[in-house]
């Protein structure tokens, strides 16, 4: 019943309002109407039978007495033409029935029957009848009245019909009933004209709210009346117009803003590409220059040569982080770096970035510190992170540290926590005894271009992009970063990495790979395909100078056609060259393994393009690595043993690296 009184409508309470009463009427007020005009009825019918029953008792007296019975016989009949008058009859004192008449008509059930029965009382002397003979009959009566005492001589017996009752009670019903029913038909639409007179603008109203819901405040609602709900339906109509006004200025502000935002969006896309672009166009020739220097400083140079060329190479290994930089900011900011979960042996990857700023650090005379803290087991599991992120991200610190430290060392602290069954808390703390940072540049340390308007670092150079791109990568890595500095004793950056186990352990902590994890093959040689002759002679001469063979292709055309018809330990390709470039050309040489079921040689892509939409390009070509020009031969000679995983290669270039240790 709460329920039906919650949730019914406006029409339903106003039909209930008008229904509720007339029904009341019609189930209790009728039956009582009814029940009392019925019973009025019978008594009627009985105060008539009492009334005839007297004055019968009066009449048949004479006739009772004389014995003459045809004057009572003409009443009788006369009576019986009442329909509720059924039978009359009169007895003597000894019960003789001296006169009995019936109606016409016969009846079935006697308990419809009532019998009306009074004895008749002598009250006139029979002797006077004759001198009244002539005389008529009430004046009979009243001459022949004498003082004698009252004594029964006979009785007479009424008897009633409920006949005629019954018919006049059941019309008395049906007509009752009708009057109701009408009553109530009458209730019924008087509720349901008076509900819809309230409903229907209350629903064009609630069609006109739910148009203001639906942002249409151009149809307004229609004209209703003149009374409350009338002026509810023009305060709406007002408000849907005022609503109409402001959404307008609303859609011209956010068109406004929109346009704005698409502006912005095309400066920063603008932006991004022309550095993206610059970068491109400078890492190319800056790969040649970068590697006759490396080359250079592999030769016999005198002192001041020596000193020239470290100059050239600290200069390039500047320029080149600075263009890495560059697109990791382009990219960040545009949204496009990807974390790619993989396992990944943290302990190697600490192992390469000091292997790779040792010579910085040493040409600076400061000491690379590595400290391994937790349990021993557990550092040397395998953990699912990025590792170029995180090699990133400790190799940007690490040359920050350097960069500010001009006597000391630099500590790297890492330690293992097993958190639960699967989970580590990596924690990495890069220490330096170098400038510090103030105070109150703790807070924006992480900002961008934070370190060029300081003018307590701009001698050192660099436009301080780098703690930028650290921290939004150690977030896109699921961990945090913190620093803390006191001014002229260093700086201290701690991360807490979160990672999981991976399912395999890694024994193994030295930069290369152990060999023999794959068949030898038959030729030990190396297809290089580069259209760009500088960097052919870069790439020949850091691979002449570990024993390695190299096989030059100048475009993809003969590129392919070397593929087919010789063994390869590896091909180089770059990505970007006329008429058939390097994903076409990876995609082809694919297609040629396959169909003659040949063995799966590795190929690696060389491109001055660092964005990772061309990385992704080229792996979806079927190159199995990337190396972004320009590029240390080092790091050329780590990725080729990573990827071939021959002896012969393998011990060239760990001879050559011990030589020249």
């Amino acid at each position: 019943m709460k329920n039906w009184i919650n949730n019914a409508s406006i029409k339903k309470y106003t039909l209930s309002a008008s229904l509720i009463p007339a029904l009341l009427m019609f189930f209790i007020l009728t039956p009582s109407f009814l029940y009392e005009r019925t019973h009025d009825i019978e008594q009627t019918l009985e105060q008539q039978g009492k009334l005839l029953i007297t004055q019968l008792s009066h009449v048949s007296e004479y006739a009772i007495l004389t014995g003459n019975t045809d004057y009572f016989a003409s009443i009788i009949e006369e009576l019986l033409k009442q329909p509720e008058i059924y039978a009359i009859s009169i007895r003597n004192q000894d019960n003789k029935v001296l006169l009995k008449k019936t109606s016409f008509y016969e009846i079935r059930d006697t308990s419809d029957l009532i019998v009306y029965e009074q004895p008749v009382t002598q009250l006139f002397d029979p002797s006077t009848f004759d001198i009244i003979e002539g005389l008529p009959f009430n004046e009979k009566l009243k001459l022949a009245q004498s003082p004698l005492s009252p004594k029964t001589i006979g009785y007479v017996q009424l008897t009633l019909s409920k006949r005629t009752l019954h018919e006049r009670q059941g019309e008395i019903i049906v007509y009752g009933v009708m009057l109701a029913l009408v009553a109530l038909l009458l209730s019924a639409f008087v509720g349901h004209f008076i509900g819809k007179s309230i409903v229907r603008p209350i629903q064009a109203m609630v069609a006109g709210v739910k148009r203001l819901g639906q942002s249409n405040y151009t149809t307004p609602i229609g004209e209703i009346s003149n009374n409350e709900l009338g002026t509810l339906a023009i305060d709406i109509n007002s408000l849907a117009t005022k609503l109409n006004d402001a959404n307008n200025e609303i859609e011209k502000t956010i068109n406004e803003l929109t346009d704005a935002r698409d502006e912005a969006d095309r400066i920063n896309a603008s932006k991004s590409d022309f550095l993206a672009l610059i970068s491109h166009e400078i890492r190319s020739p800056l790969n040649s220059a970068f590697g006759v220097i490396q080359l250079l400083n592999d030769t016999k140079l005198t002192k001041p040569q020596r000193r020239y060329i470290d100059l050239a190479l600290n200069s390039f290994n500047h320029l080149v982080n600075l263009l890495d930089d560059i697109i990791d900011f382009s990219t960040l900011d545009y949204g496009e770096i990807k974390i790619e979960q993989q396992p990944t042996a943290v302990k190697q990857i600490i192992e390469q970035v000091i292997s790779n700023y040792q010579v910085s650090a040493s040409q600076k005379s400061l000491d690379l510190i590595v400290k391994y803290s937790g349990d021993a087991k557990l550092q040397e599991y395998d953990v699912y992170t990025d590792p170029t992120r995180l090699r990133q991200v400790l190799s940007n610190l690490v040359d920050n540290a350097i960069k500010y430290t001009n006597i000391g060392s630099i500590h790297i602290h890492v330690h293992w926590l097993l958190t639960d069954d699967n989970n580590v808390l990596l924690s990495m703390i890069v220490q330096d005894t170098g400038i510090g940072i103030e105070h109150d540049r703790l807070q924006s340390i992480f900002e961008m271009f934070t370190q060029a308007t300081s003018p307590s670092t701009r001698g050192y150079g660099g436009v301080g992009l780098g703690l930028y791109i650290v921290k939004r990568l150690i977030k896109l890595l699921g961990g945090t970063i913190s620093v803390r500095s006191q001014i002229g004793i260093g700086a201290m950056f701690h991360i807490d990495l979160p990672v999981k186990l991976a399912e395999d352990v890694s024994l193994d902590t030295t930069p290369i790979l152990l060999p023999n994890r794959q068949p030898s093959i038959q030729s030990r040689k190396i297809l290089v395909v580069e259209d760009d002759f500088s960097n052919q002679e870069v790439i020949s001469g850091f691979l002449n100078q570990v024993g390695i063979e190299v096989e030059i292709a100048s475009n993809g055309f003969d590129g392919l056609i070397m593929f087919k018809e010789n063994i390869y330990d590896l091909v180089f390709i770059d990505c970007f060259m006329p008429n058939m470039d390097g994903f076409e050309l990876a995609t082809k040489m694919r297609d040629h393994e396959n169909e003659h079921c040949k063995y799966r040689t590795p190929l690696v892509a060389i491109t001055a393009s660092a964005l990772p939409a061309t990385h992704k390009k080229c792996l979806e070509s079927g190159m199995d690595d990337i190396i972004t020009k320009p590029y240390r031969k080092f790091e050329l000679y780590k990725r080729i043993s990573a990827i071939c995983k021959t002896d012969k290669i393998l011990n060239k270039i760990m001879s050559h690296r011990s030589s020249e240790v």
